[in-house]
């Protein structure tokens, strides 16, 4: 089998210069460009750099690229593309026009070319998030005299017909690793037409199948694909006035919601309840770590201890997360049943909604949803007081900052998955947030398919590639 289809619900090209989280982009940008280095369940592996070194307790880190790398149109990829890729990200923007993360994470960072294979990485603190970091940026060609995207990864751009799809042609420096000669991402929304399209022979591999209406029967016909995702899906509250500014009111609120009744009666089974900030497959998650319990009991005594308004306002869009209005009117019936009066507020405007969110305008909770893969990312970006960040929802906590310090300087692997641990620990044992679940992502595809693997962060790992 030379060429495959596959079926997924949106996707699109991004320019130079913006940064997404979105599994179905970085499903296409992992094929047609490489990271520095990658990362994966917490870990850091080889890409680009073939080598690395820490020195002066993660101040300075030493990367040494893999010999004779070139470009799609044959080109030498240059220590300055490297340099040239992660300068572009420090004033990168996101998919909706927001602020993107990469210009605080690389402020205090210093790129120094020692030669053509040797990269030297200077931090002005200890550091031990560098490569998470340069994981997520990838190296592309710089050619002001064509809009064409030009990557070293095993595949190259041939076409793209944006809101349709999107077709990748293999390189022929990989010609003996690859299964597949082209690939193509066909853009089809509706998830009853994918599972409607792979029936018939149209595509090959459909993806996000768990966005059916119900839940599909697996079909003995293809093979089923199923994944815990990365992605949390969460509820903000708004630690900038009562009631969760009371650390007591933000446990009550976990304790309120009926998370494994959540899944089952809104997503089919198919997701797994959250117990902390970050999911199962990021740095420092426990597998002891367990979700706090539904005790609507406790949840109504600690309340009736704490200030509140006569109504909670719940924030929520129509999509991303899917079923969010759905979501919300399940816990909003969770919390009447405790004598907690809320009412809903819909946002239709996606883009929008997350930009009053980042303006804290987010009533007294808002459901929202967490894509980052780094650890350091979501407590940097989310929790810590002393960073304050895009979506830093003002809960202010010494001893959480004094762990994400600790976390972060922390350069070898062990230790740092320890320090990362106990941070972690301390949010499922001091909620900062109303912890939802991770979503199931649920693939089928014709049995002449083979071997196409889908990660926890959604990602399609075709054979021979990454």
């Amino acid at each position: 089998m030379k060429e495959i289809i596959v079926g997924l619900s949106k996707c699109r090209m991004l320019p130079i210069g913006q940064t997404t989280d979105a599994w179905d982009v970085l499903s296409v940008q992992n094929l047609i460009y490489e990271p520095l280095v990658r990362a994966r369940n917490g870990r850091i592996f080889p890409a680009l750099a073939q080598s690395w070194q820490i020195f002066d307790n993660g101040r300075k880190w030493i990367f040494s690229l893999r010999p004779d790398i070139t470009f799609h149109d044959g080109s030498v990829c240059t220590m300055e593309d490297v340099v040239r890729s992660f300068e572009e990200m420090r004033n990168a923007r996101d998919s909706f026009g927001m602020p993107g993360p990469f210009s605080r994470y690389l402020s205090g960072l210093e790129f120094n070319i020692l030669n053509s294979n040797t990269l030297e990485v200077l931090s002005e603190y200890p550091n031990g998030d560098i490569a998470d970091f340069l994981s997520e940026i990838f190296i592309r060609k710089f050619d002001h005299n064509t809009e064409q995207l030009i990557g070293t990864g095993p595949y190259e751009l041939s076409n793209y017909e944006p809101n349709q799809k999107i077709i990748l042609q293999k390189q022929k420096k990989y010609s003996s690793d690859l299964m597949y000669q082209k690939i193509e991402f066909r853009i089809i929304p509706d998830a009853e037409d994918r599972y409607e399209m792979l029936k018939t022979g149209q595509i090959h591999l459909a993806m996000n199948l768990d966005q059916l209406k119900d839940r599909p029967e697996e079909n003995p016909d293809f093979k089923w694909h199923k994944s815990i995702n990365t992605l949390s899906v969460i509820g903000f509250l708004n630690g900038f006035e009562a009631p969760f500014n009371n650390p007591e009111a933000r446990l009550a609120i976990n304790l309120a919601v009926d998370v494994k009744g959540l899944i089952h009666e809104v997503l089919h089974d198919l997701a797994v309840p959250a117990s902390t900030v970050v999911s199962p497959f990021h740095c420092g998650f426990e597998s002891t770590l367990q979700p706090i319990p539904y005790d609507p009991d406790r949840a109504k005594a600690i309340f009736s201890k704490v200030d509140l308004p006569s109504e909670l306002v719940f924030r929520t869009p129509t999509f991303m997360p899917d079923r969010a209005v759905e979501t919300s009117t399940y816990i909003v019936e969770q919390l009447s049943k405790i004598g907690l009066p809320a009412k809903i507020d819909v946002m239709k405007d996606r883009p929008e909604y997350a930009r009053e969110v980042g303006a804290k305008k987010t009533g007294h909770i808002a459901l929202f949803d967490s894509s980052p893969h780094s650890s350091y990312r979501i407590l940097s970006d989310k929790i810590s007081s002393e960073q304050k960040g895009l979506w830093w929802q003002g809960i202010k906590d010494e001893k959480m900052d004094s762990l994400i310090r600790e976390a972060h300087a922390e350069y070898d692997v062990l230790p740092r998955e320890r320090c990362y641990a106990n941070a972690l620990r301390y949010l499922n044992q001091n909620p900062f947030w109303l912890y939802l679940y991770h979503p199931i992502f649920v693939n089928a595809n014709r049995p002449e398919v083979d071997d196409i693997e889908l990660t926890h962060e959604g990602l399609l790992r075709f054979p021979g590639t990454w």
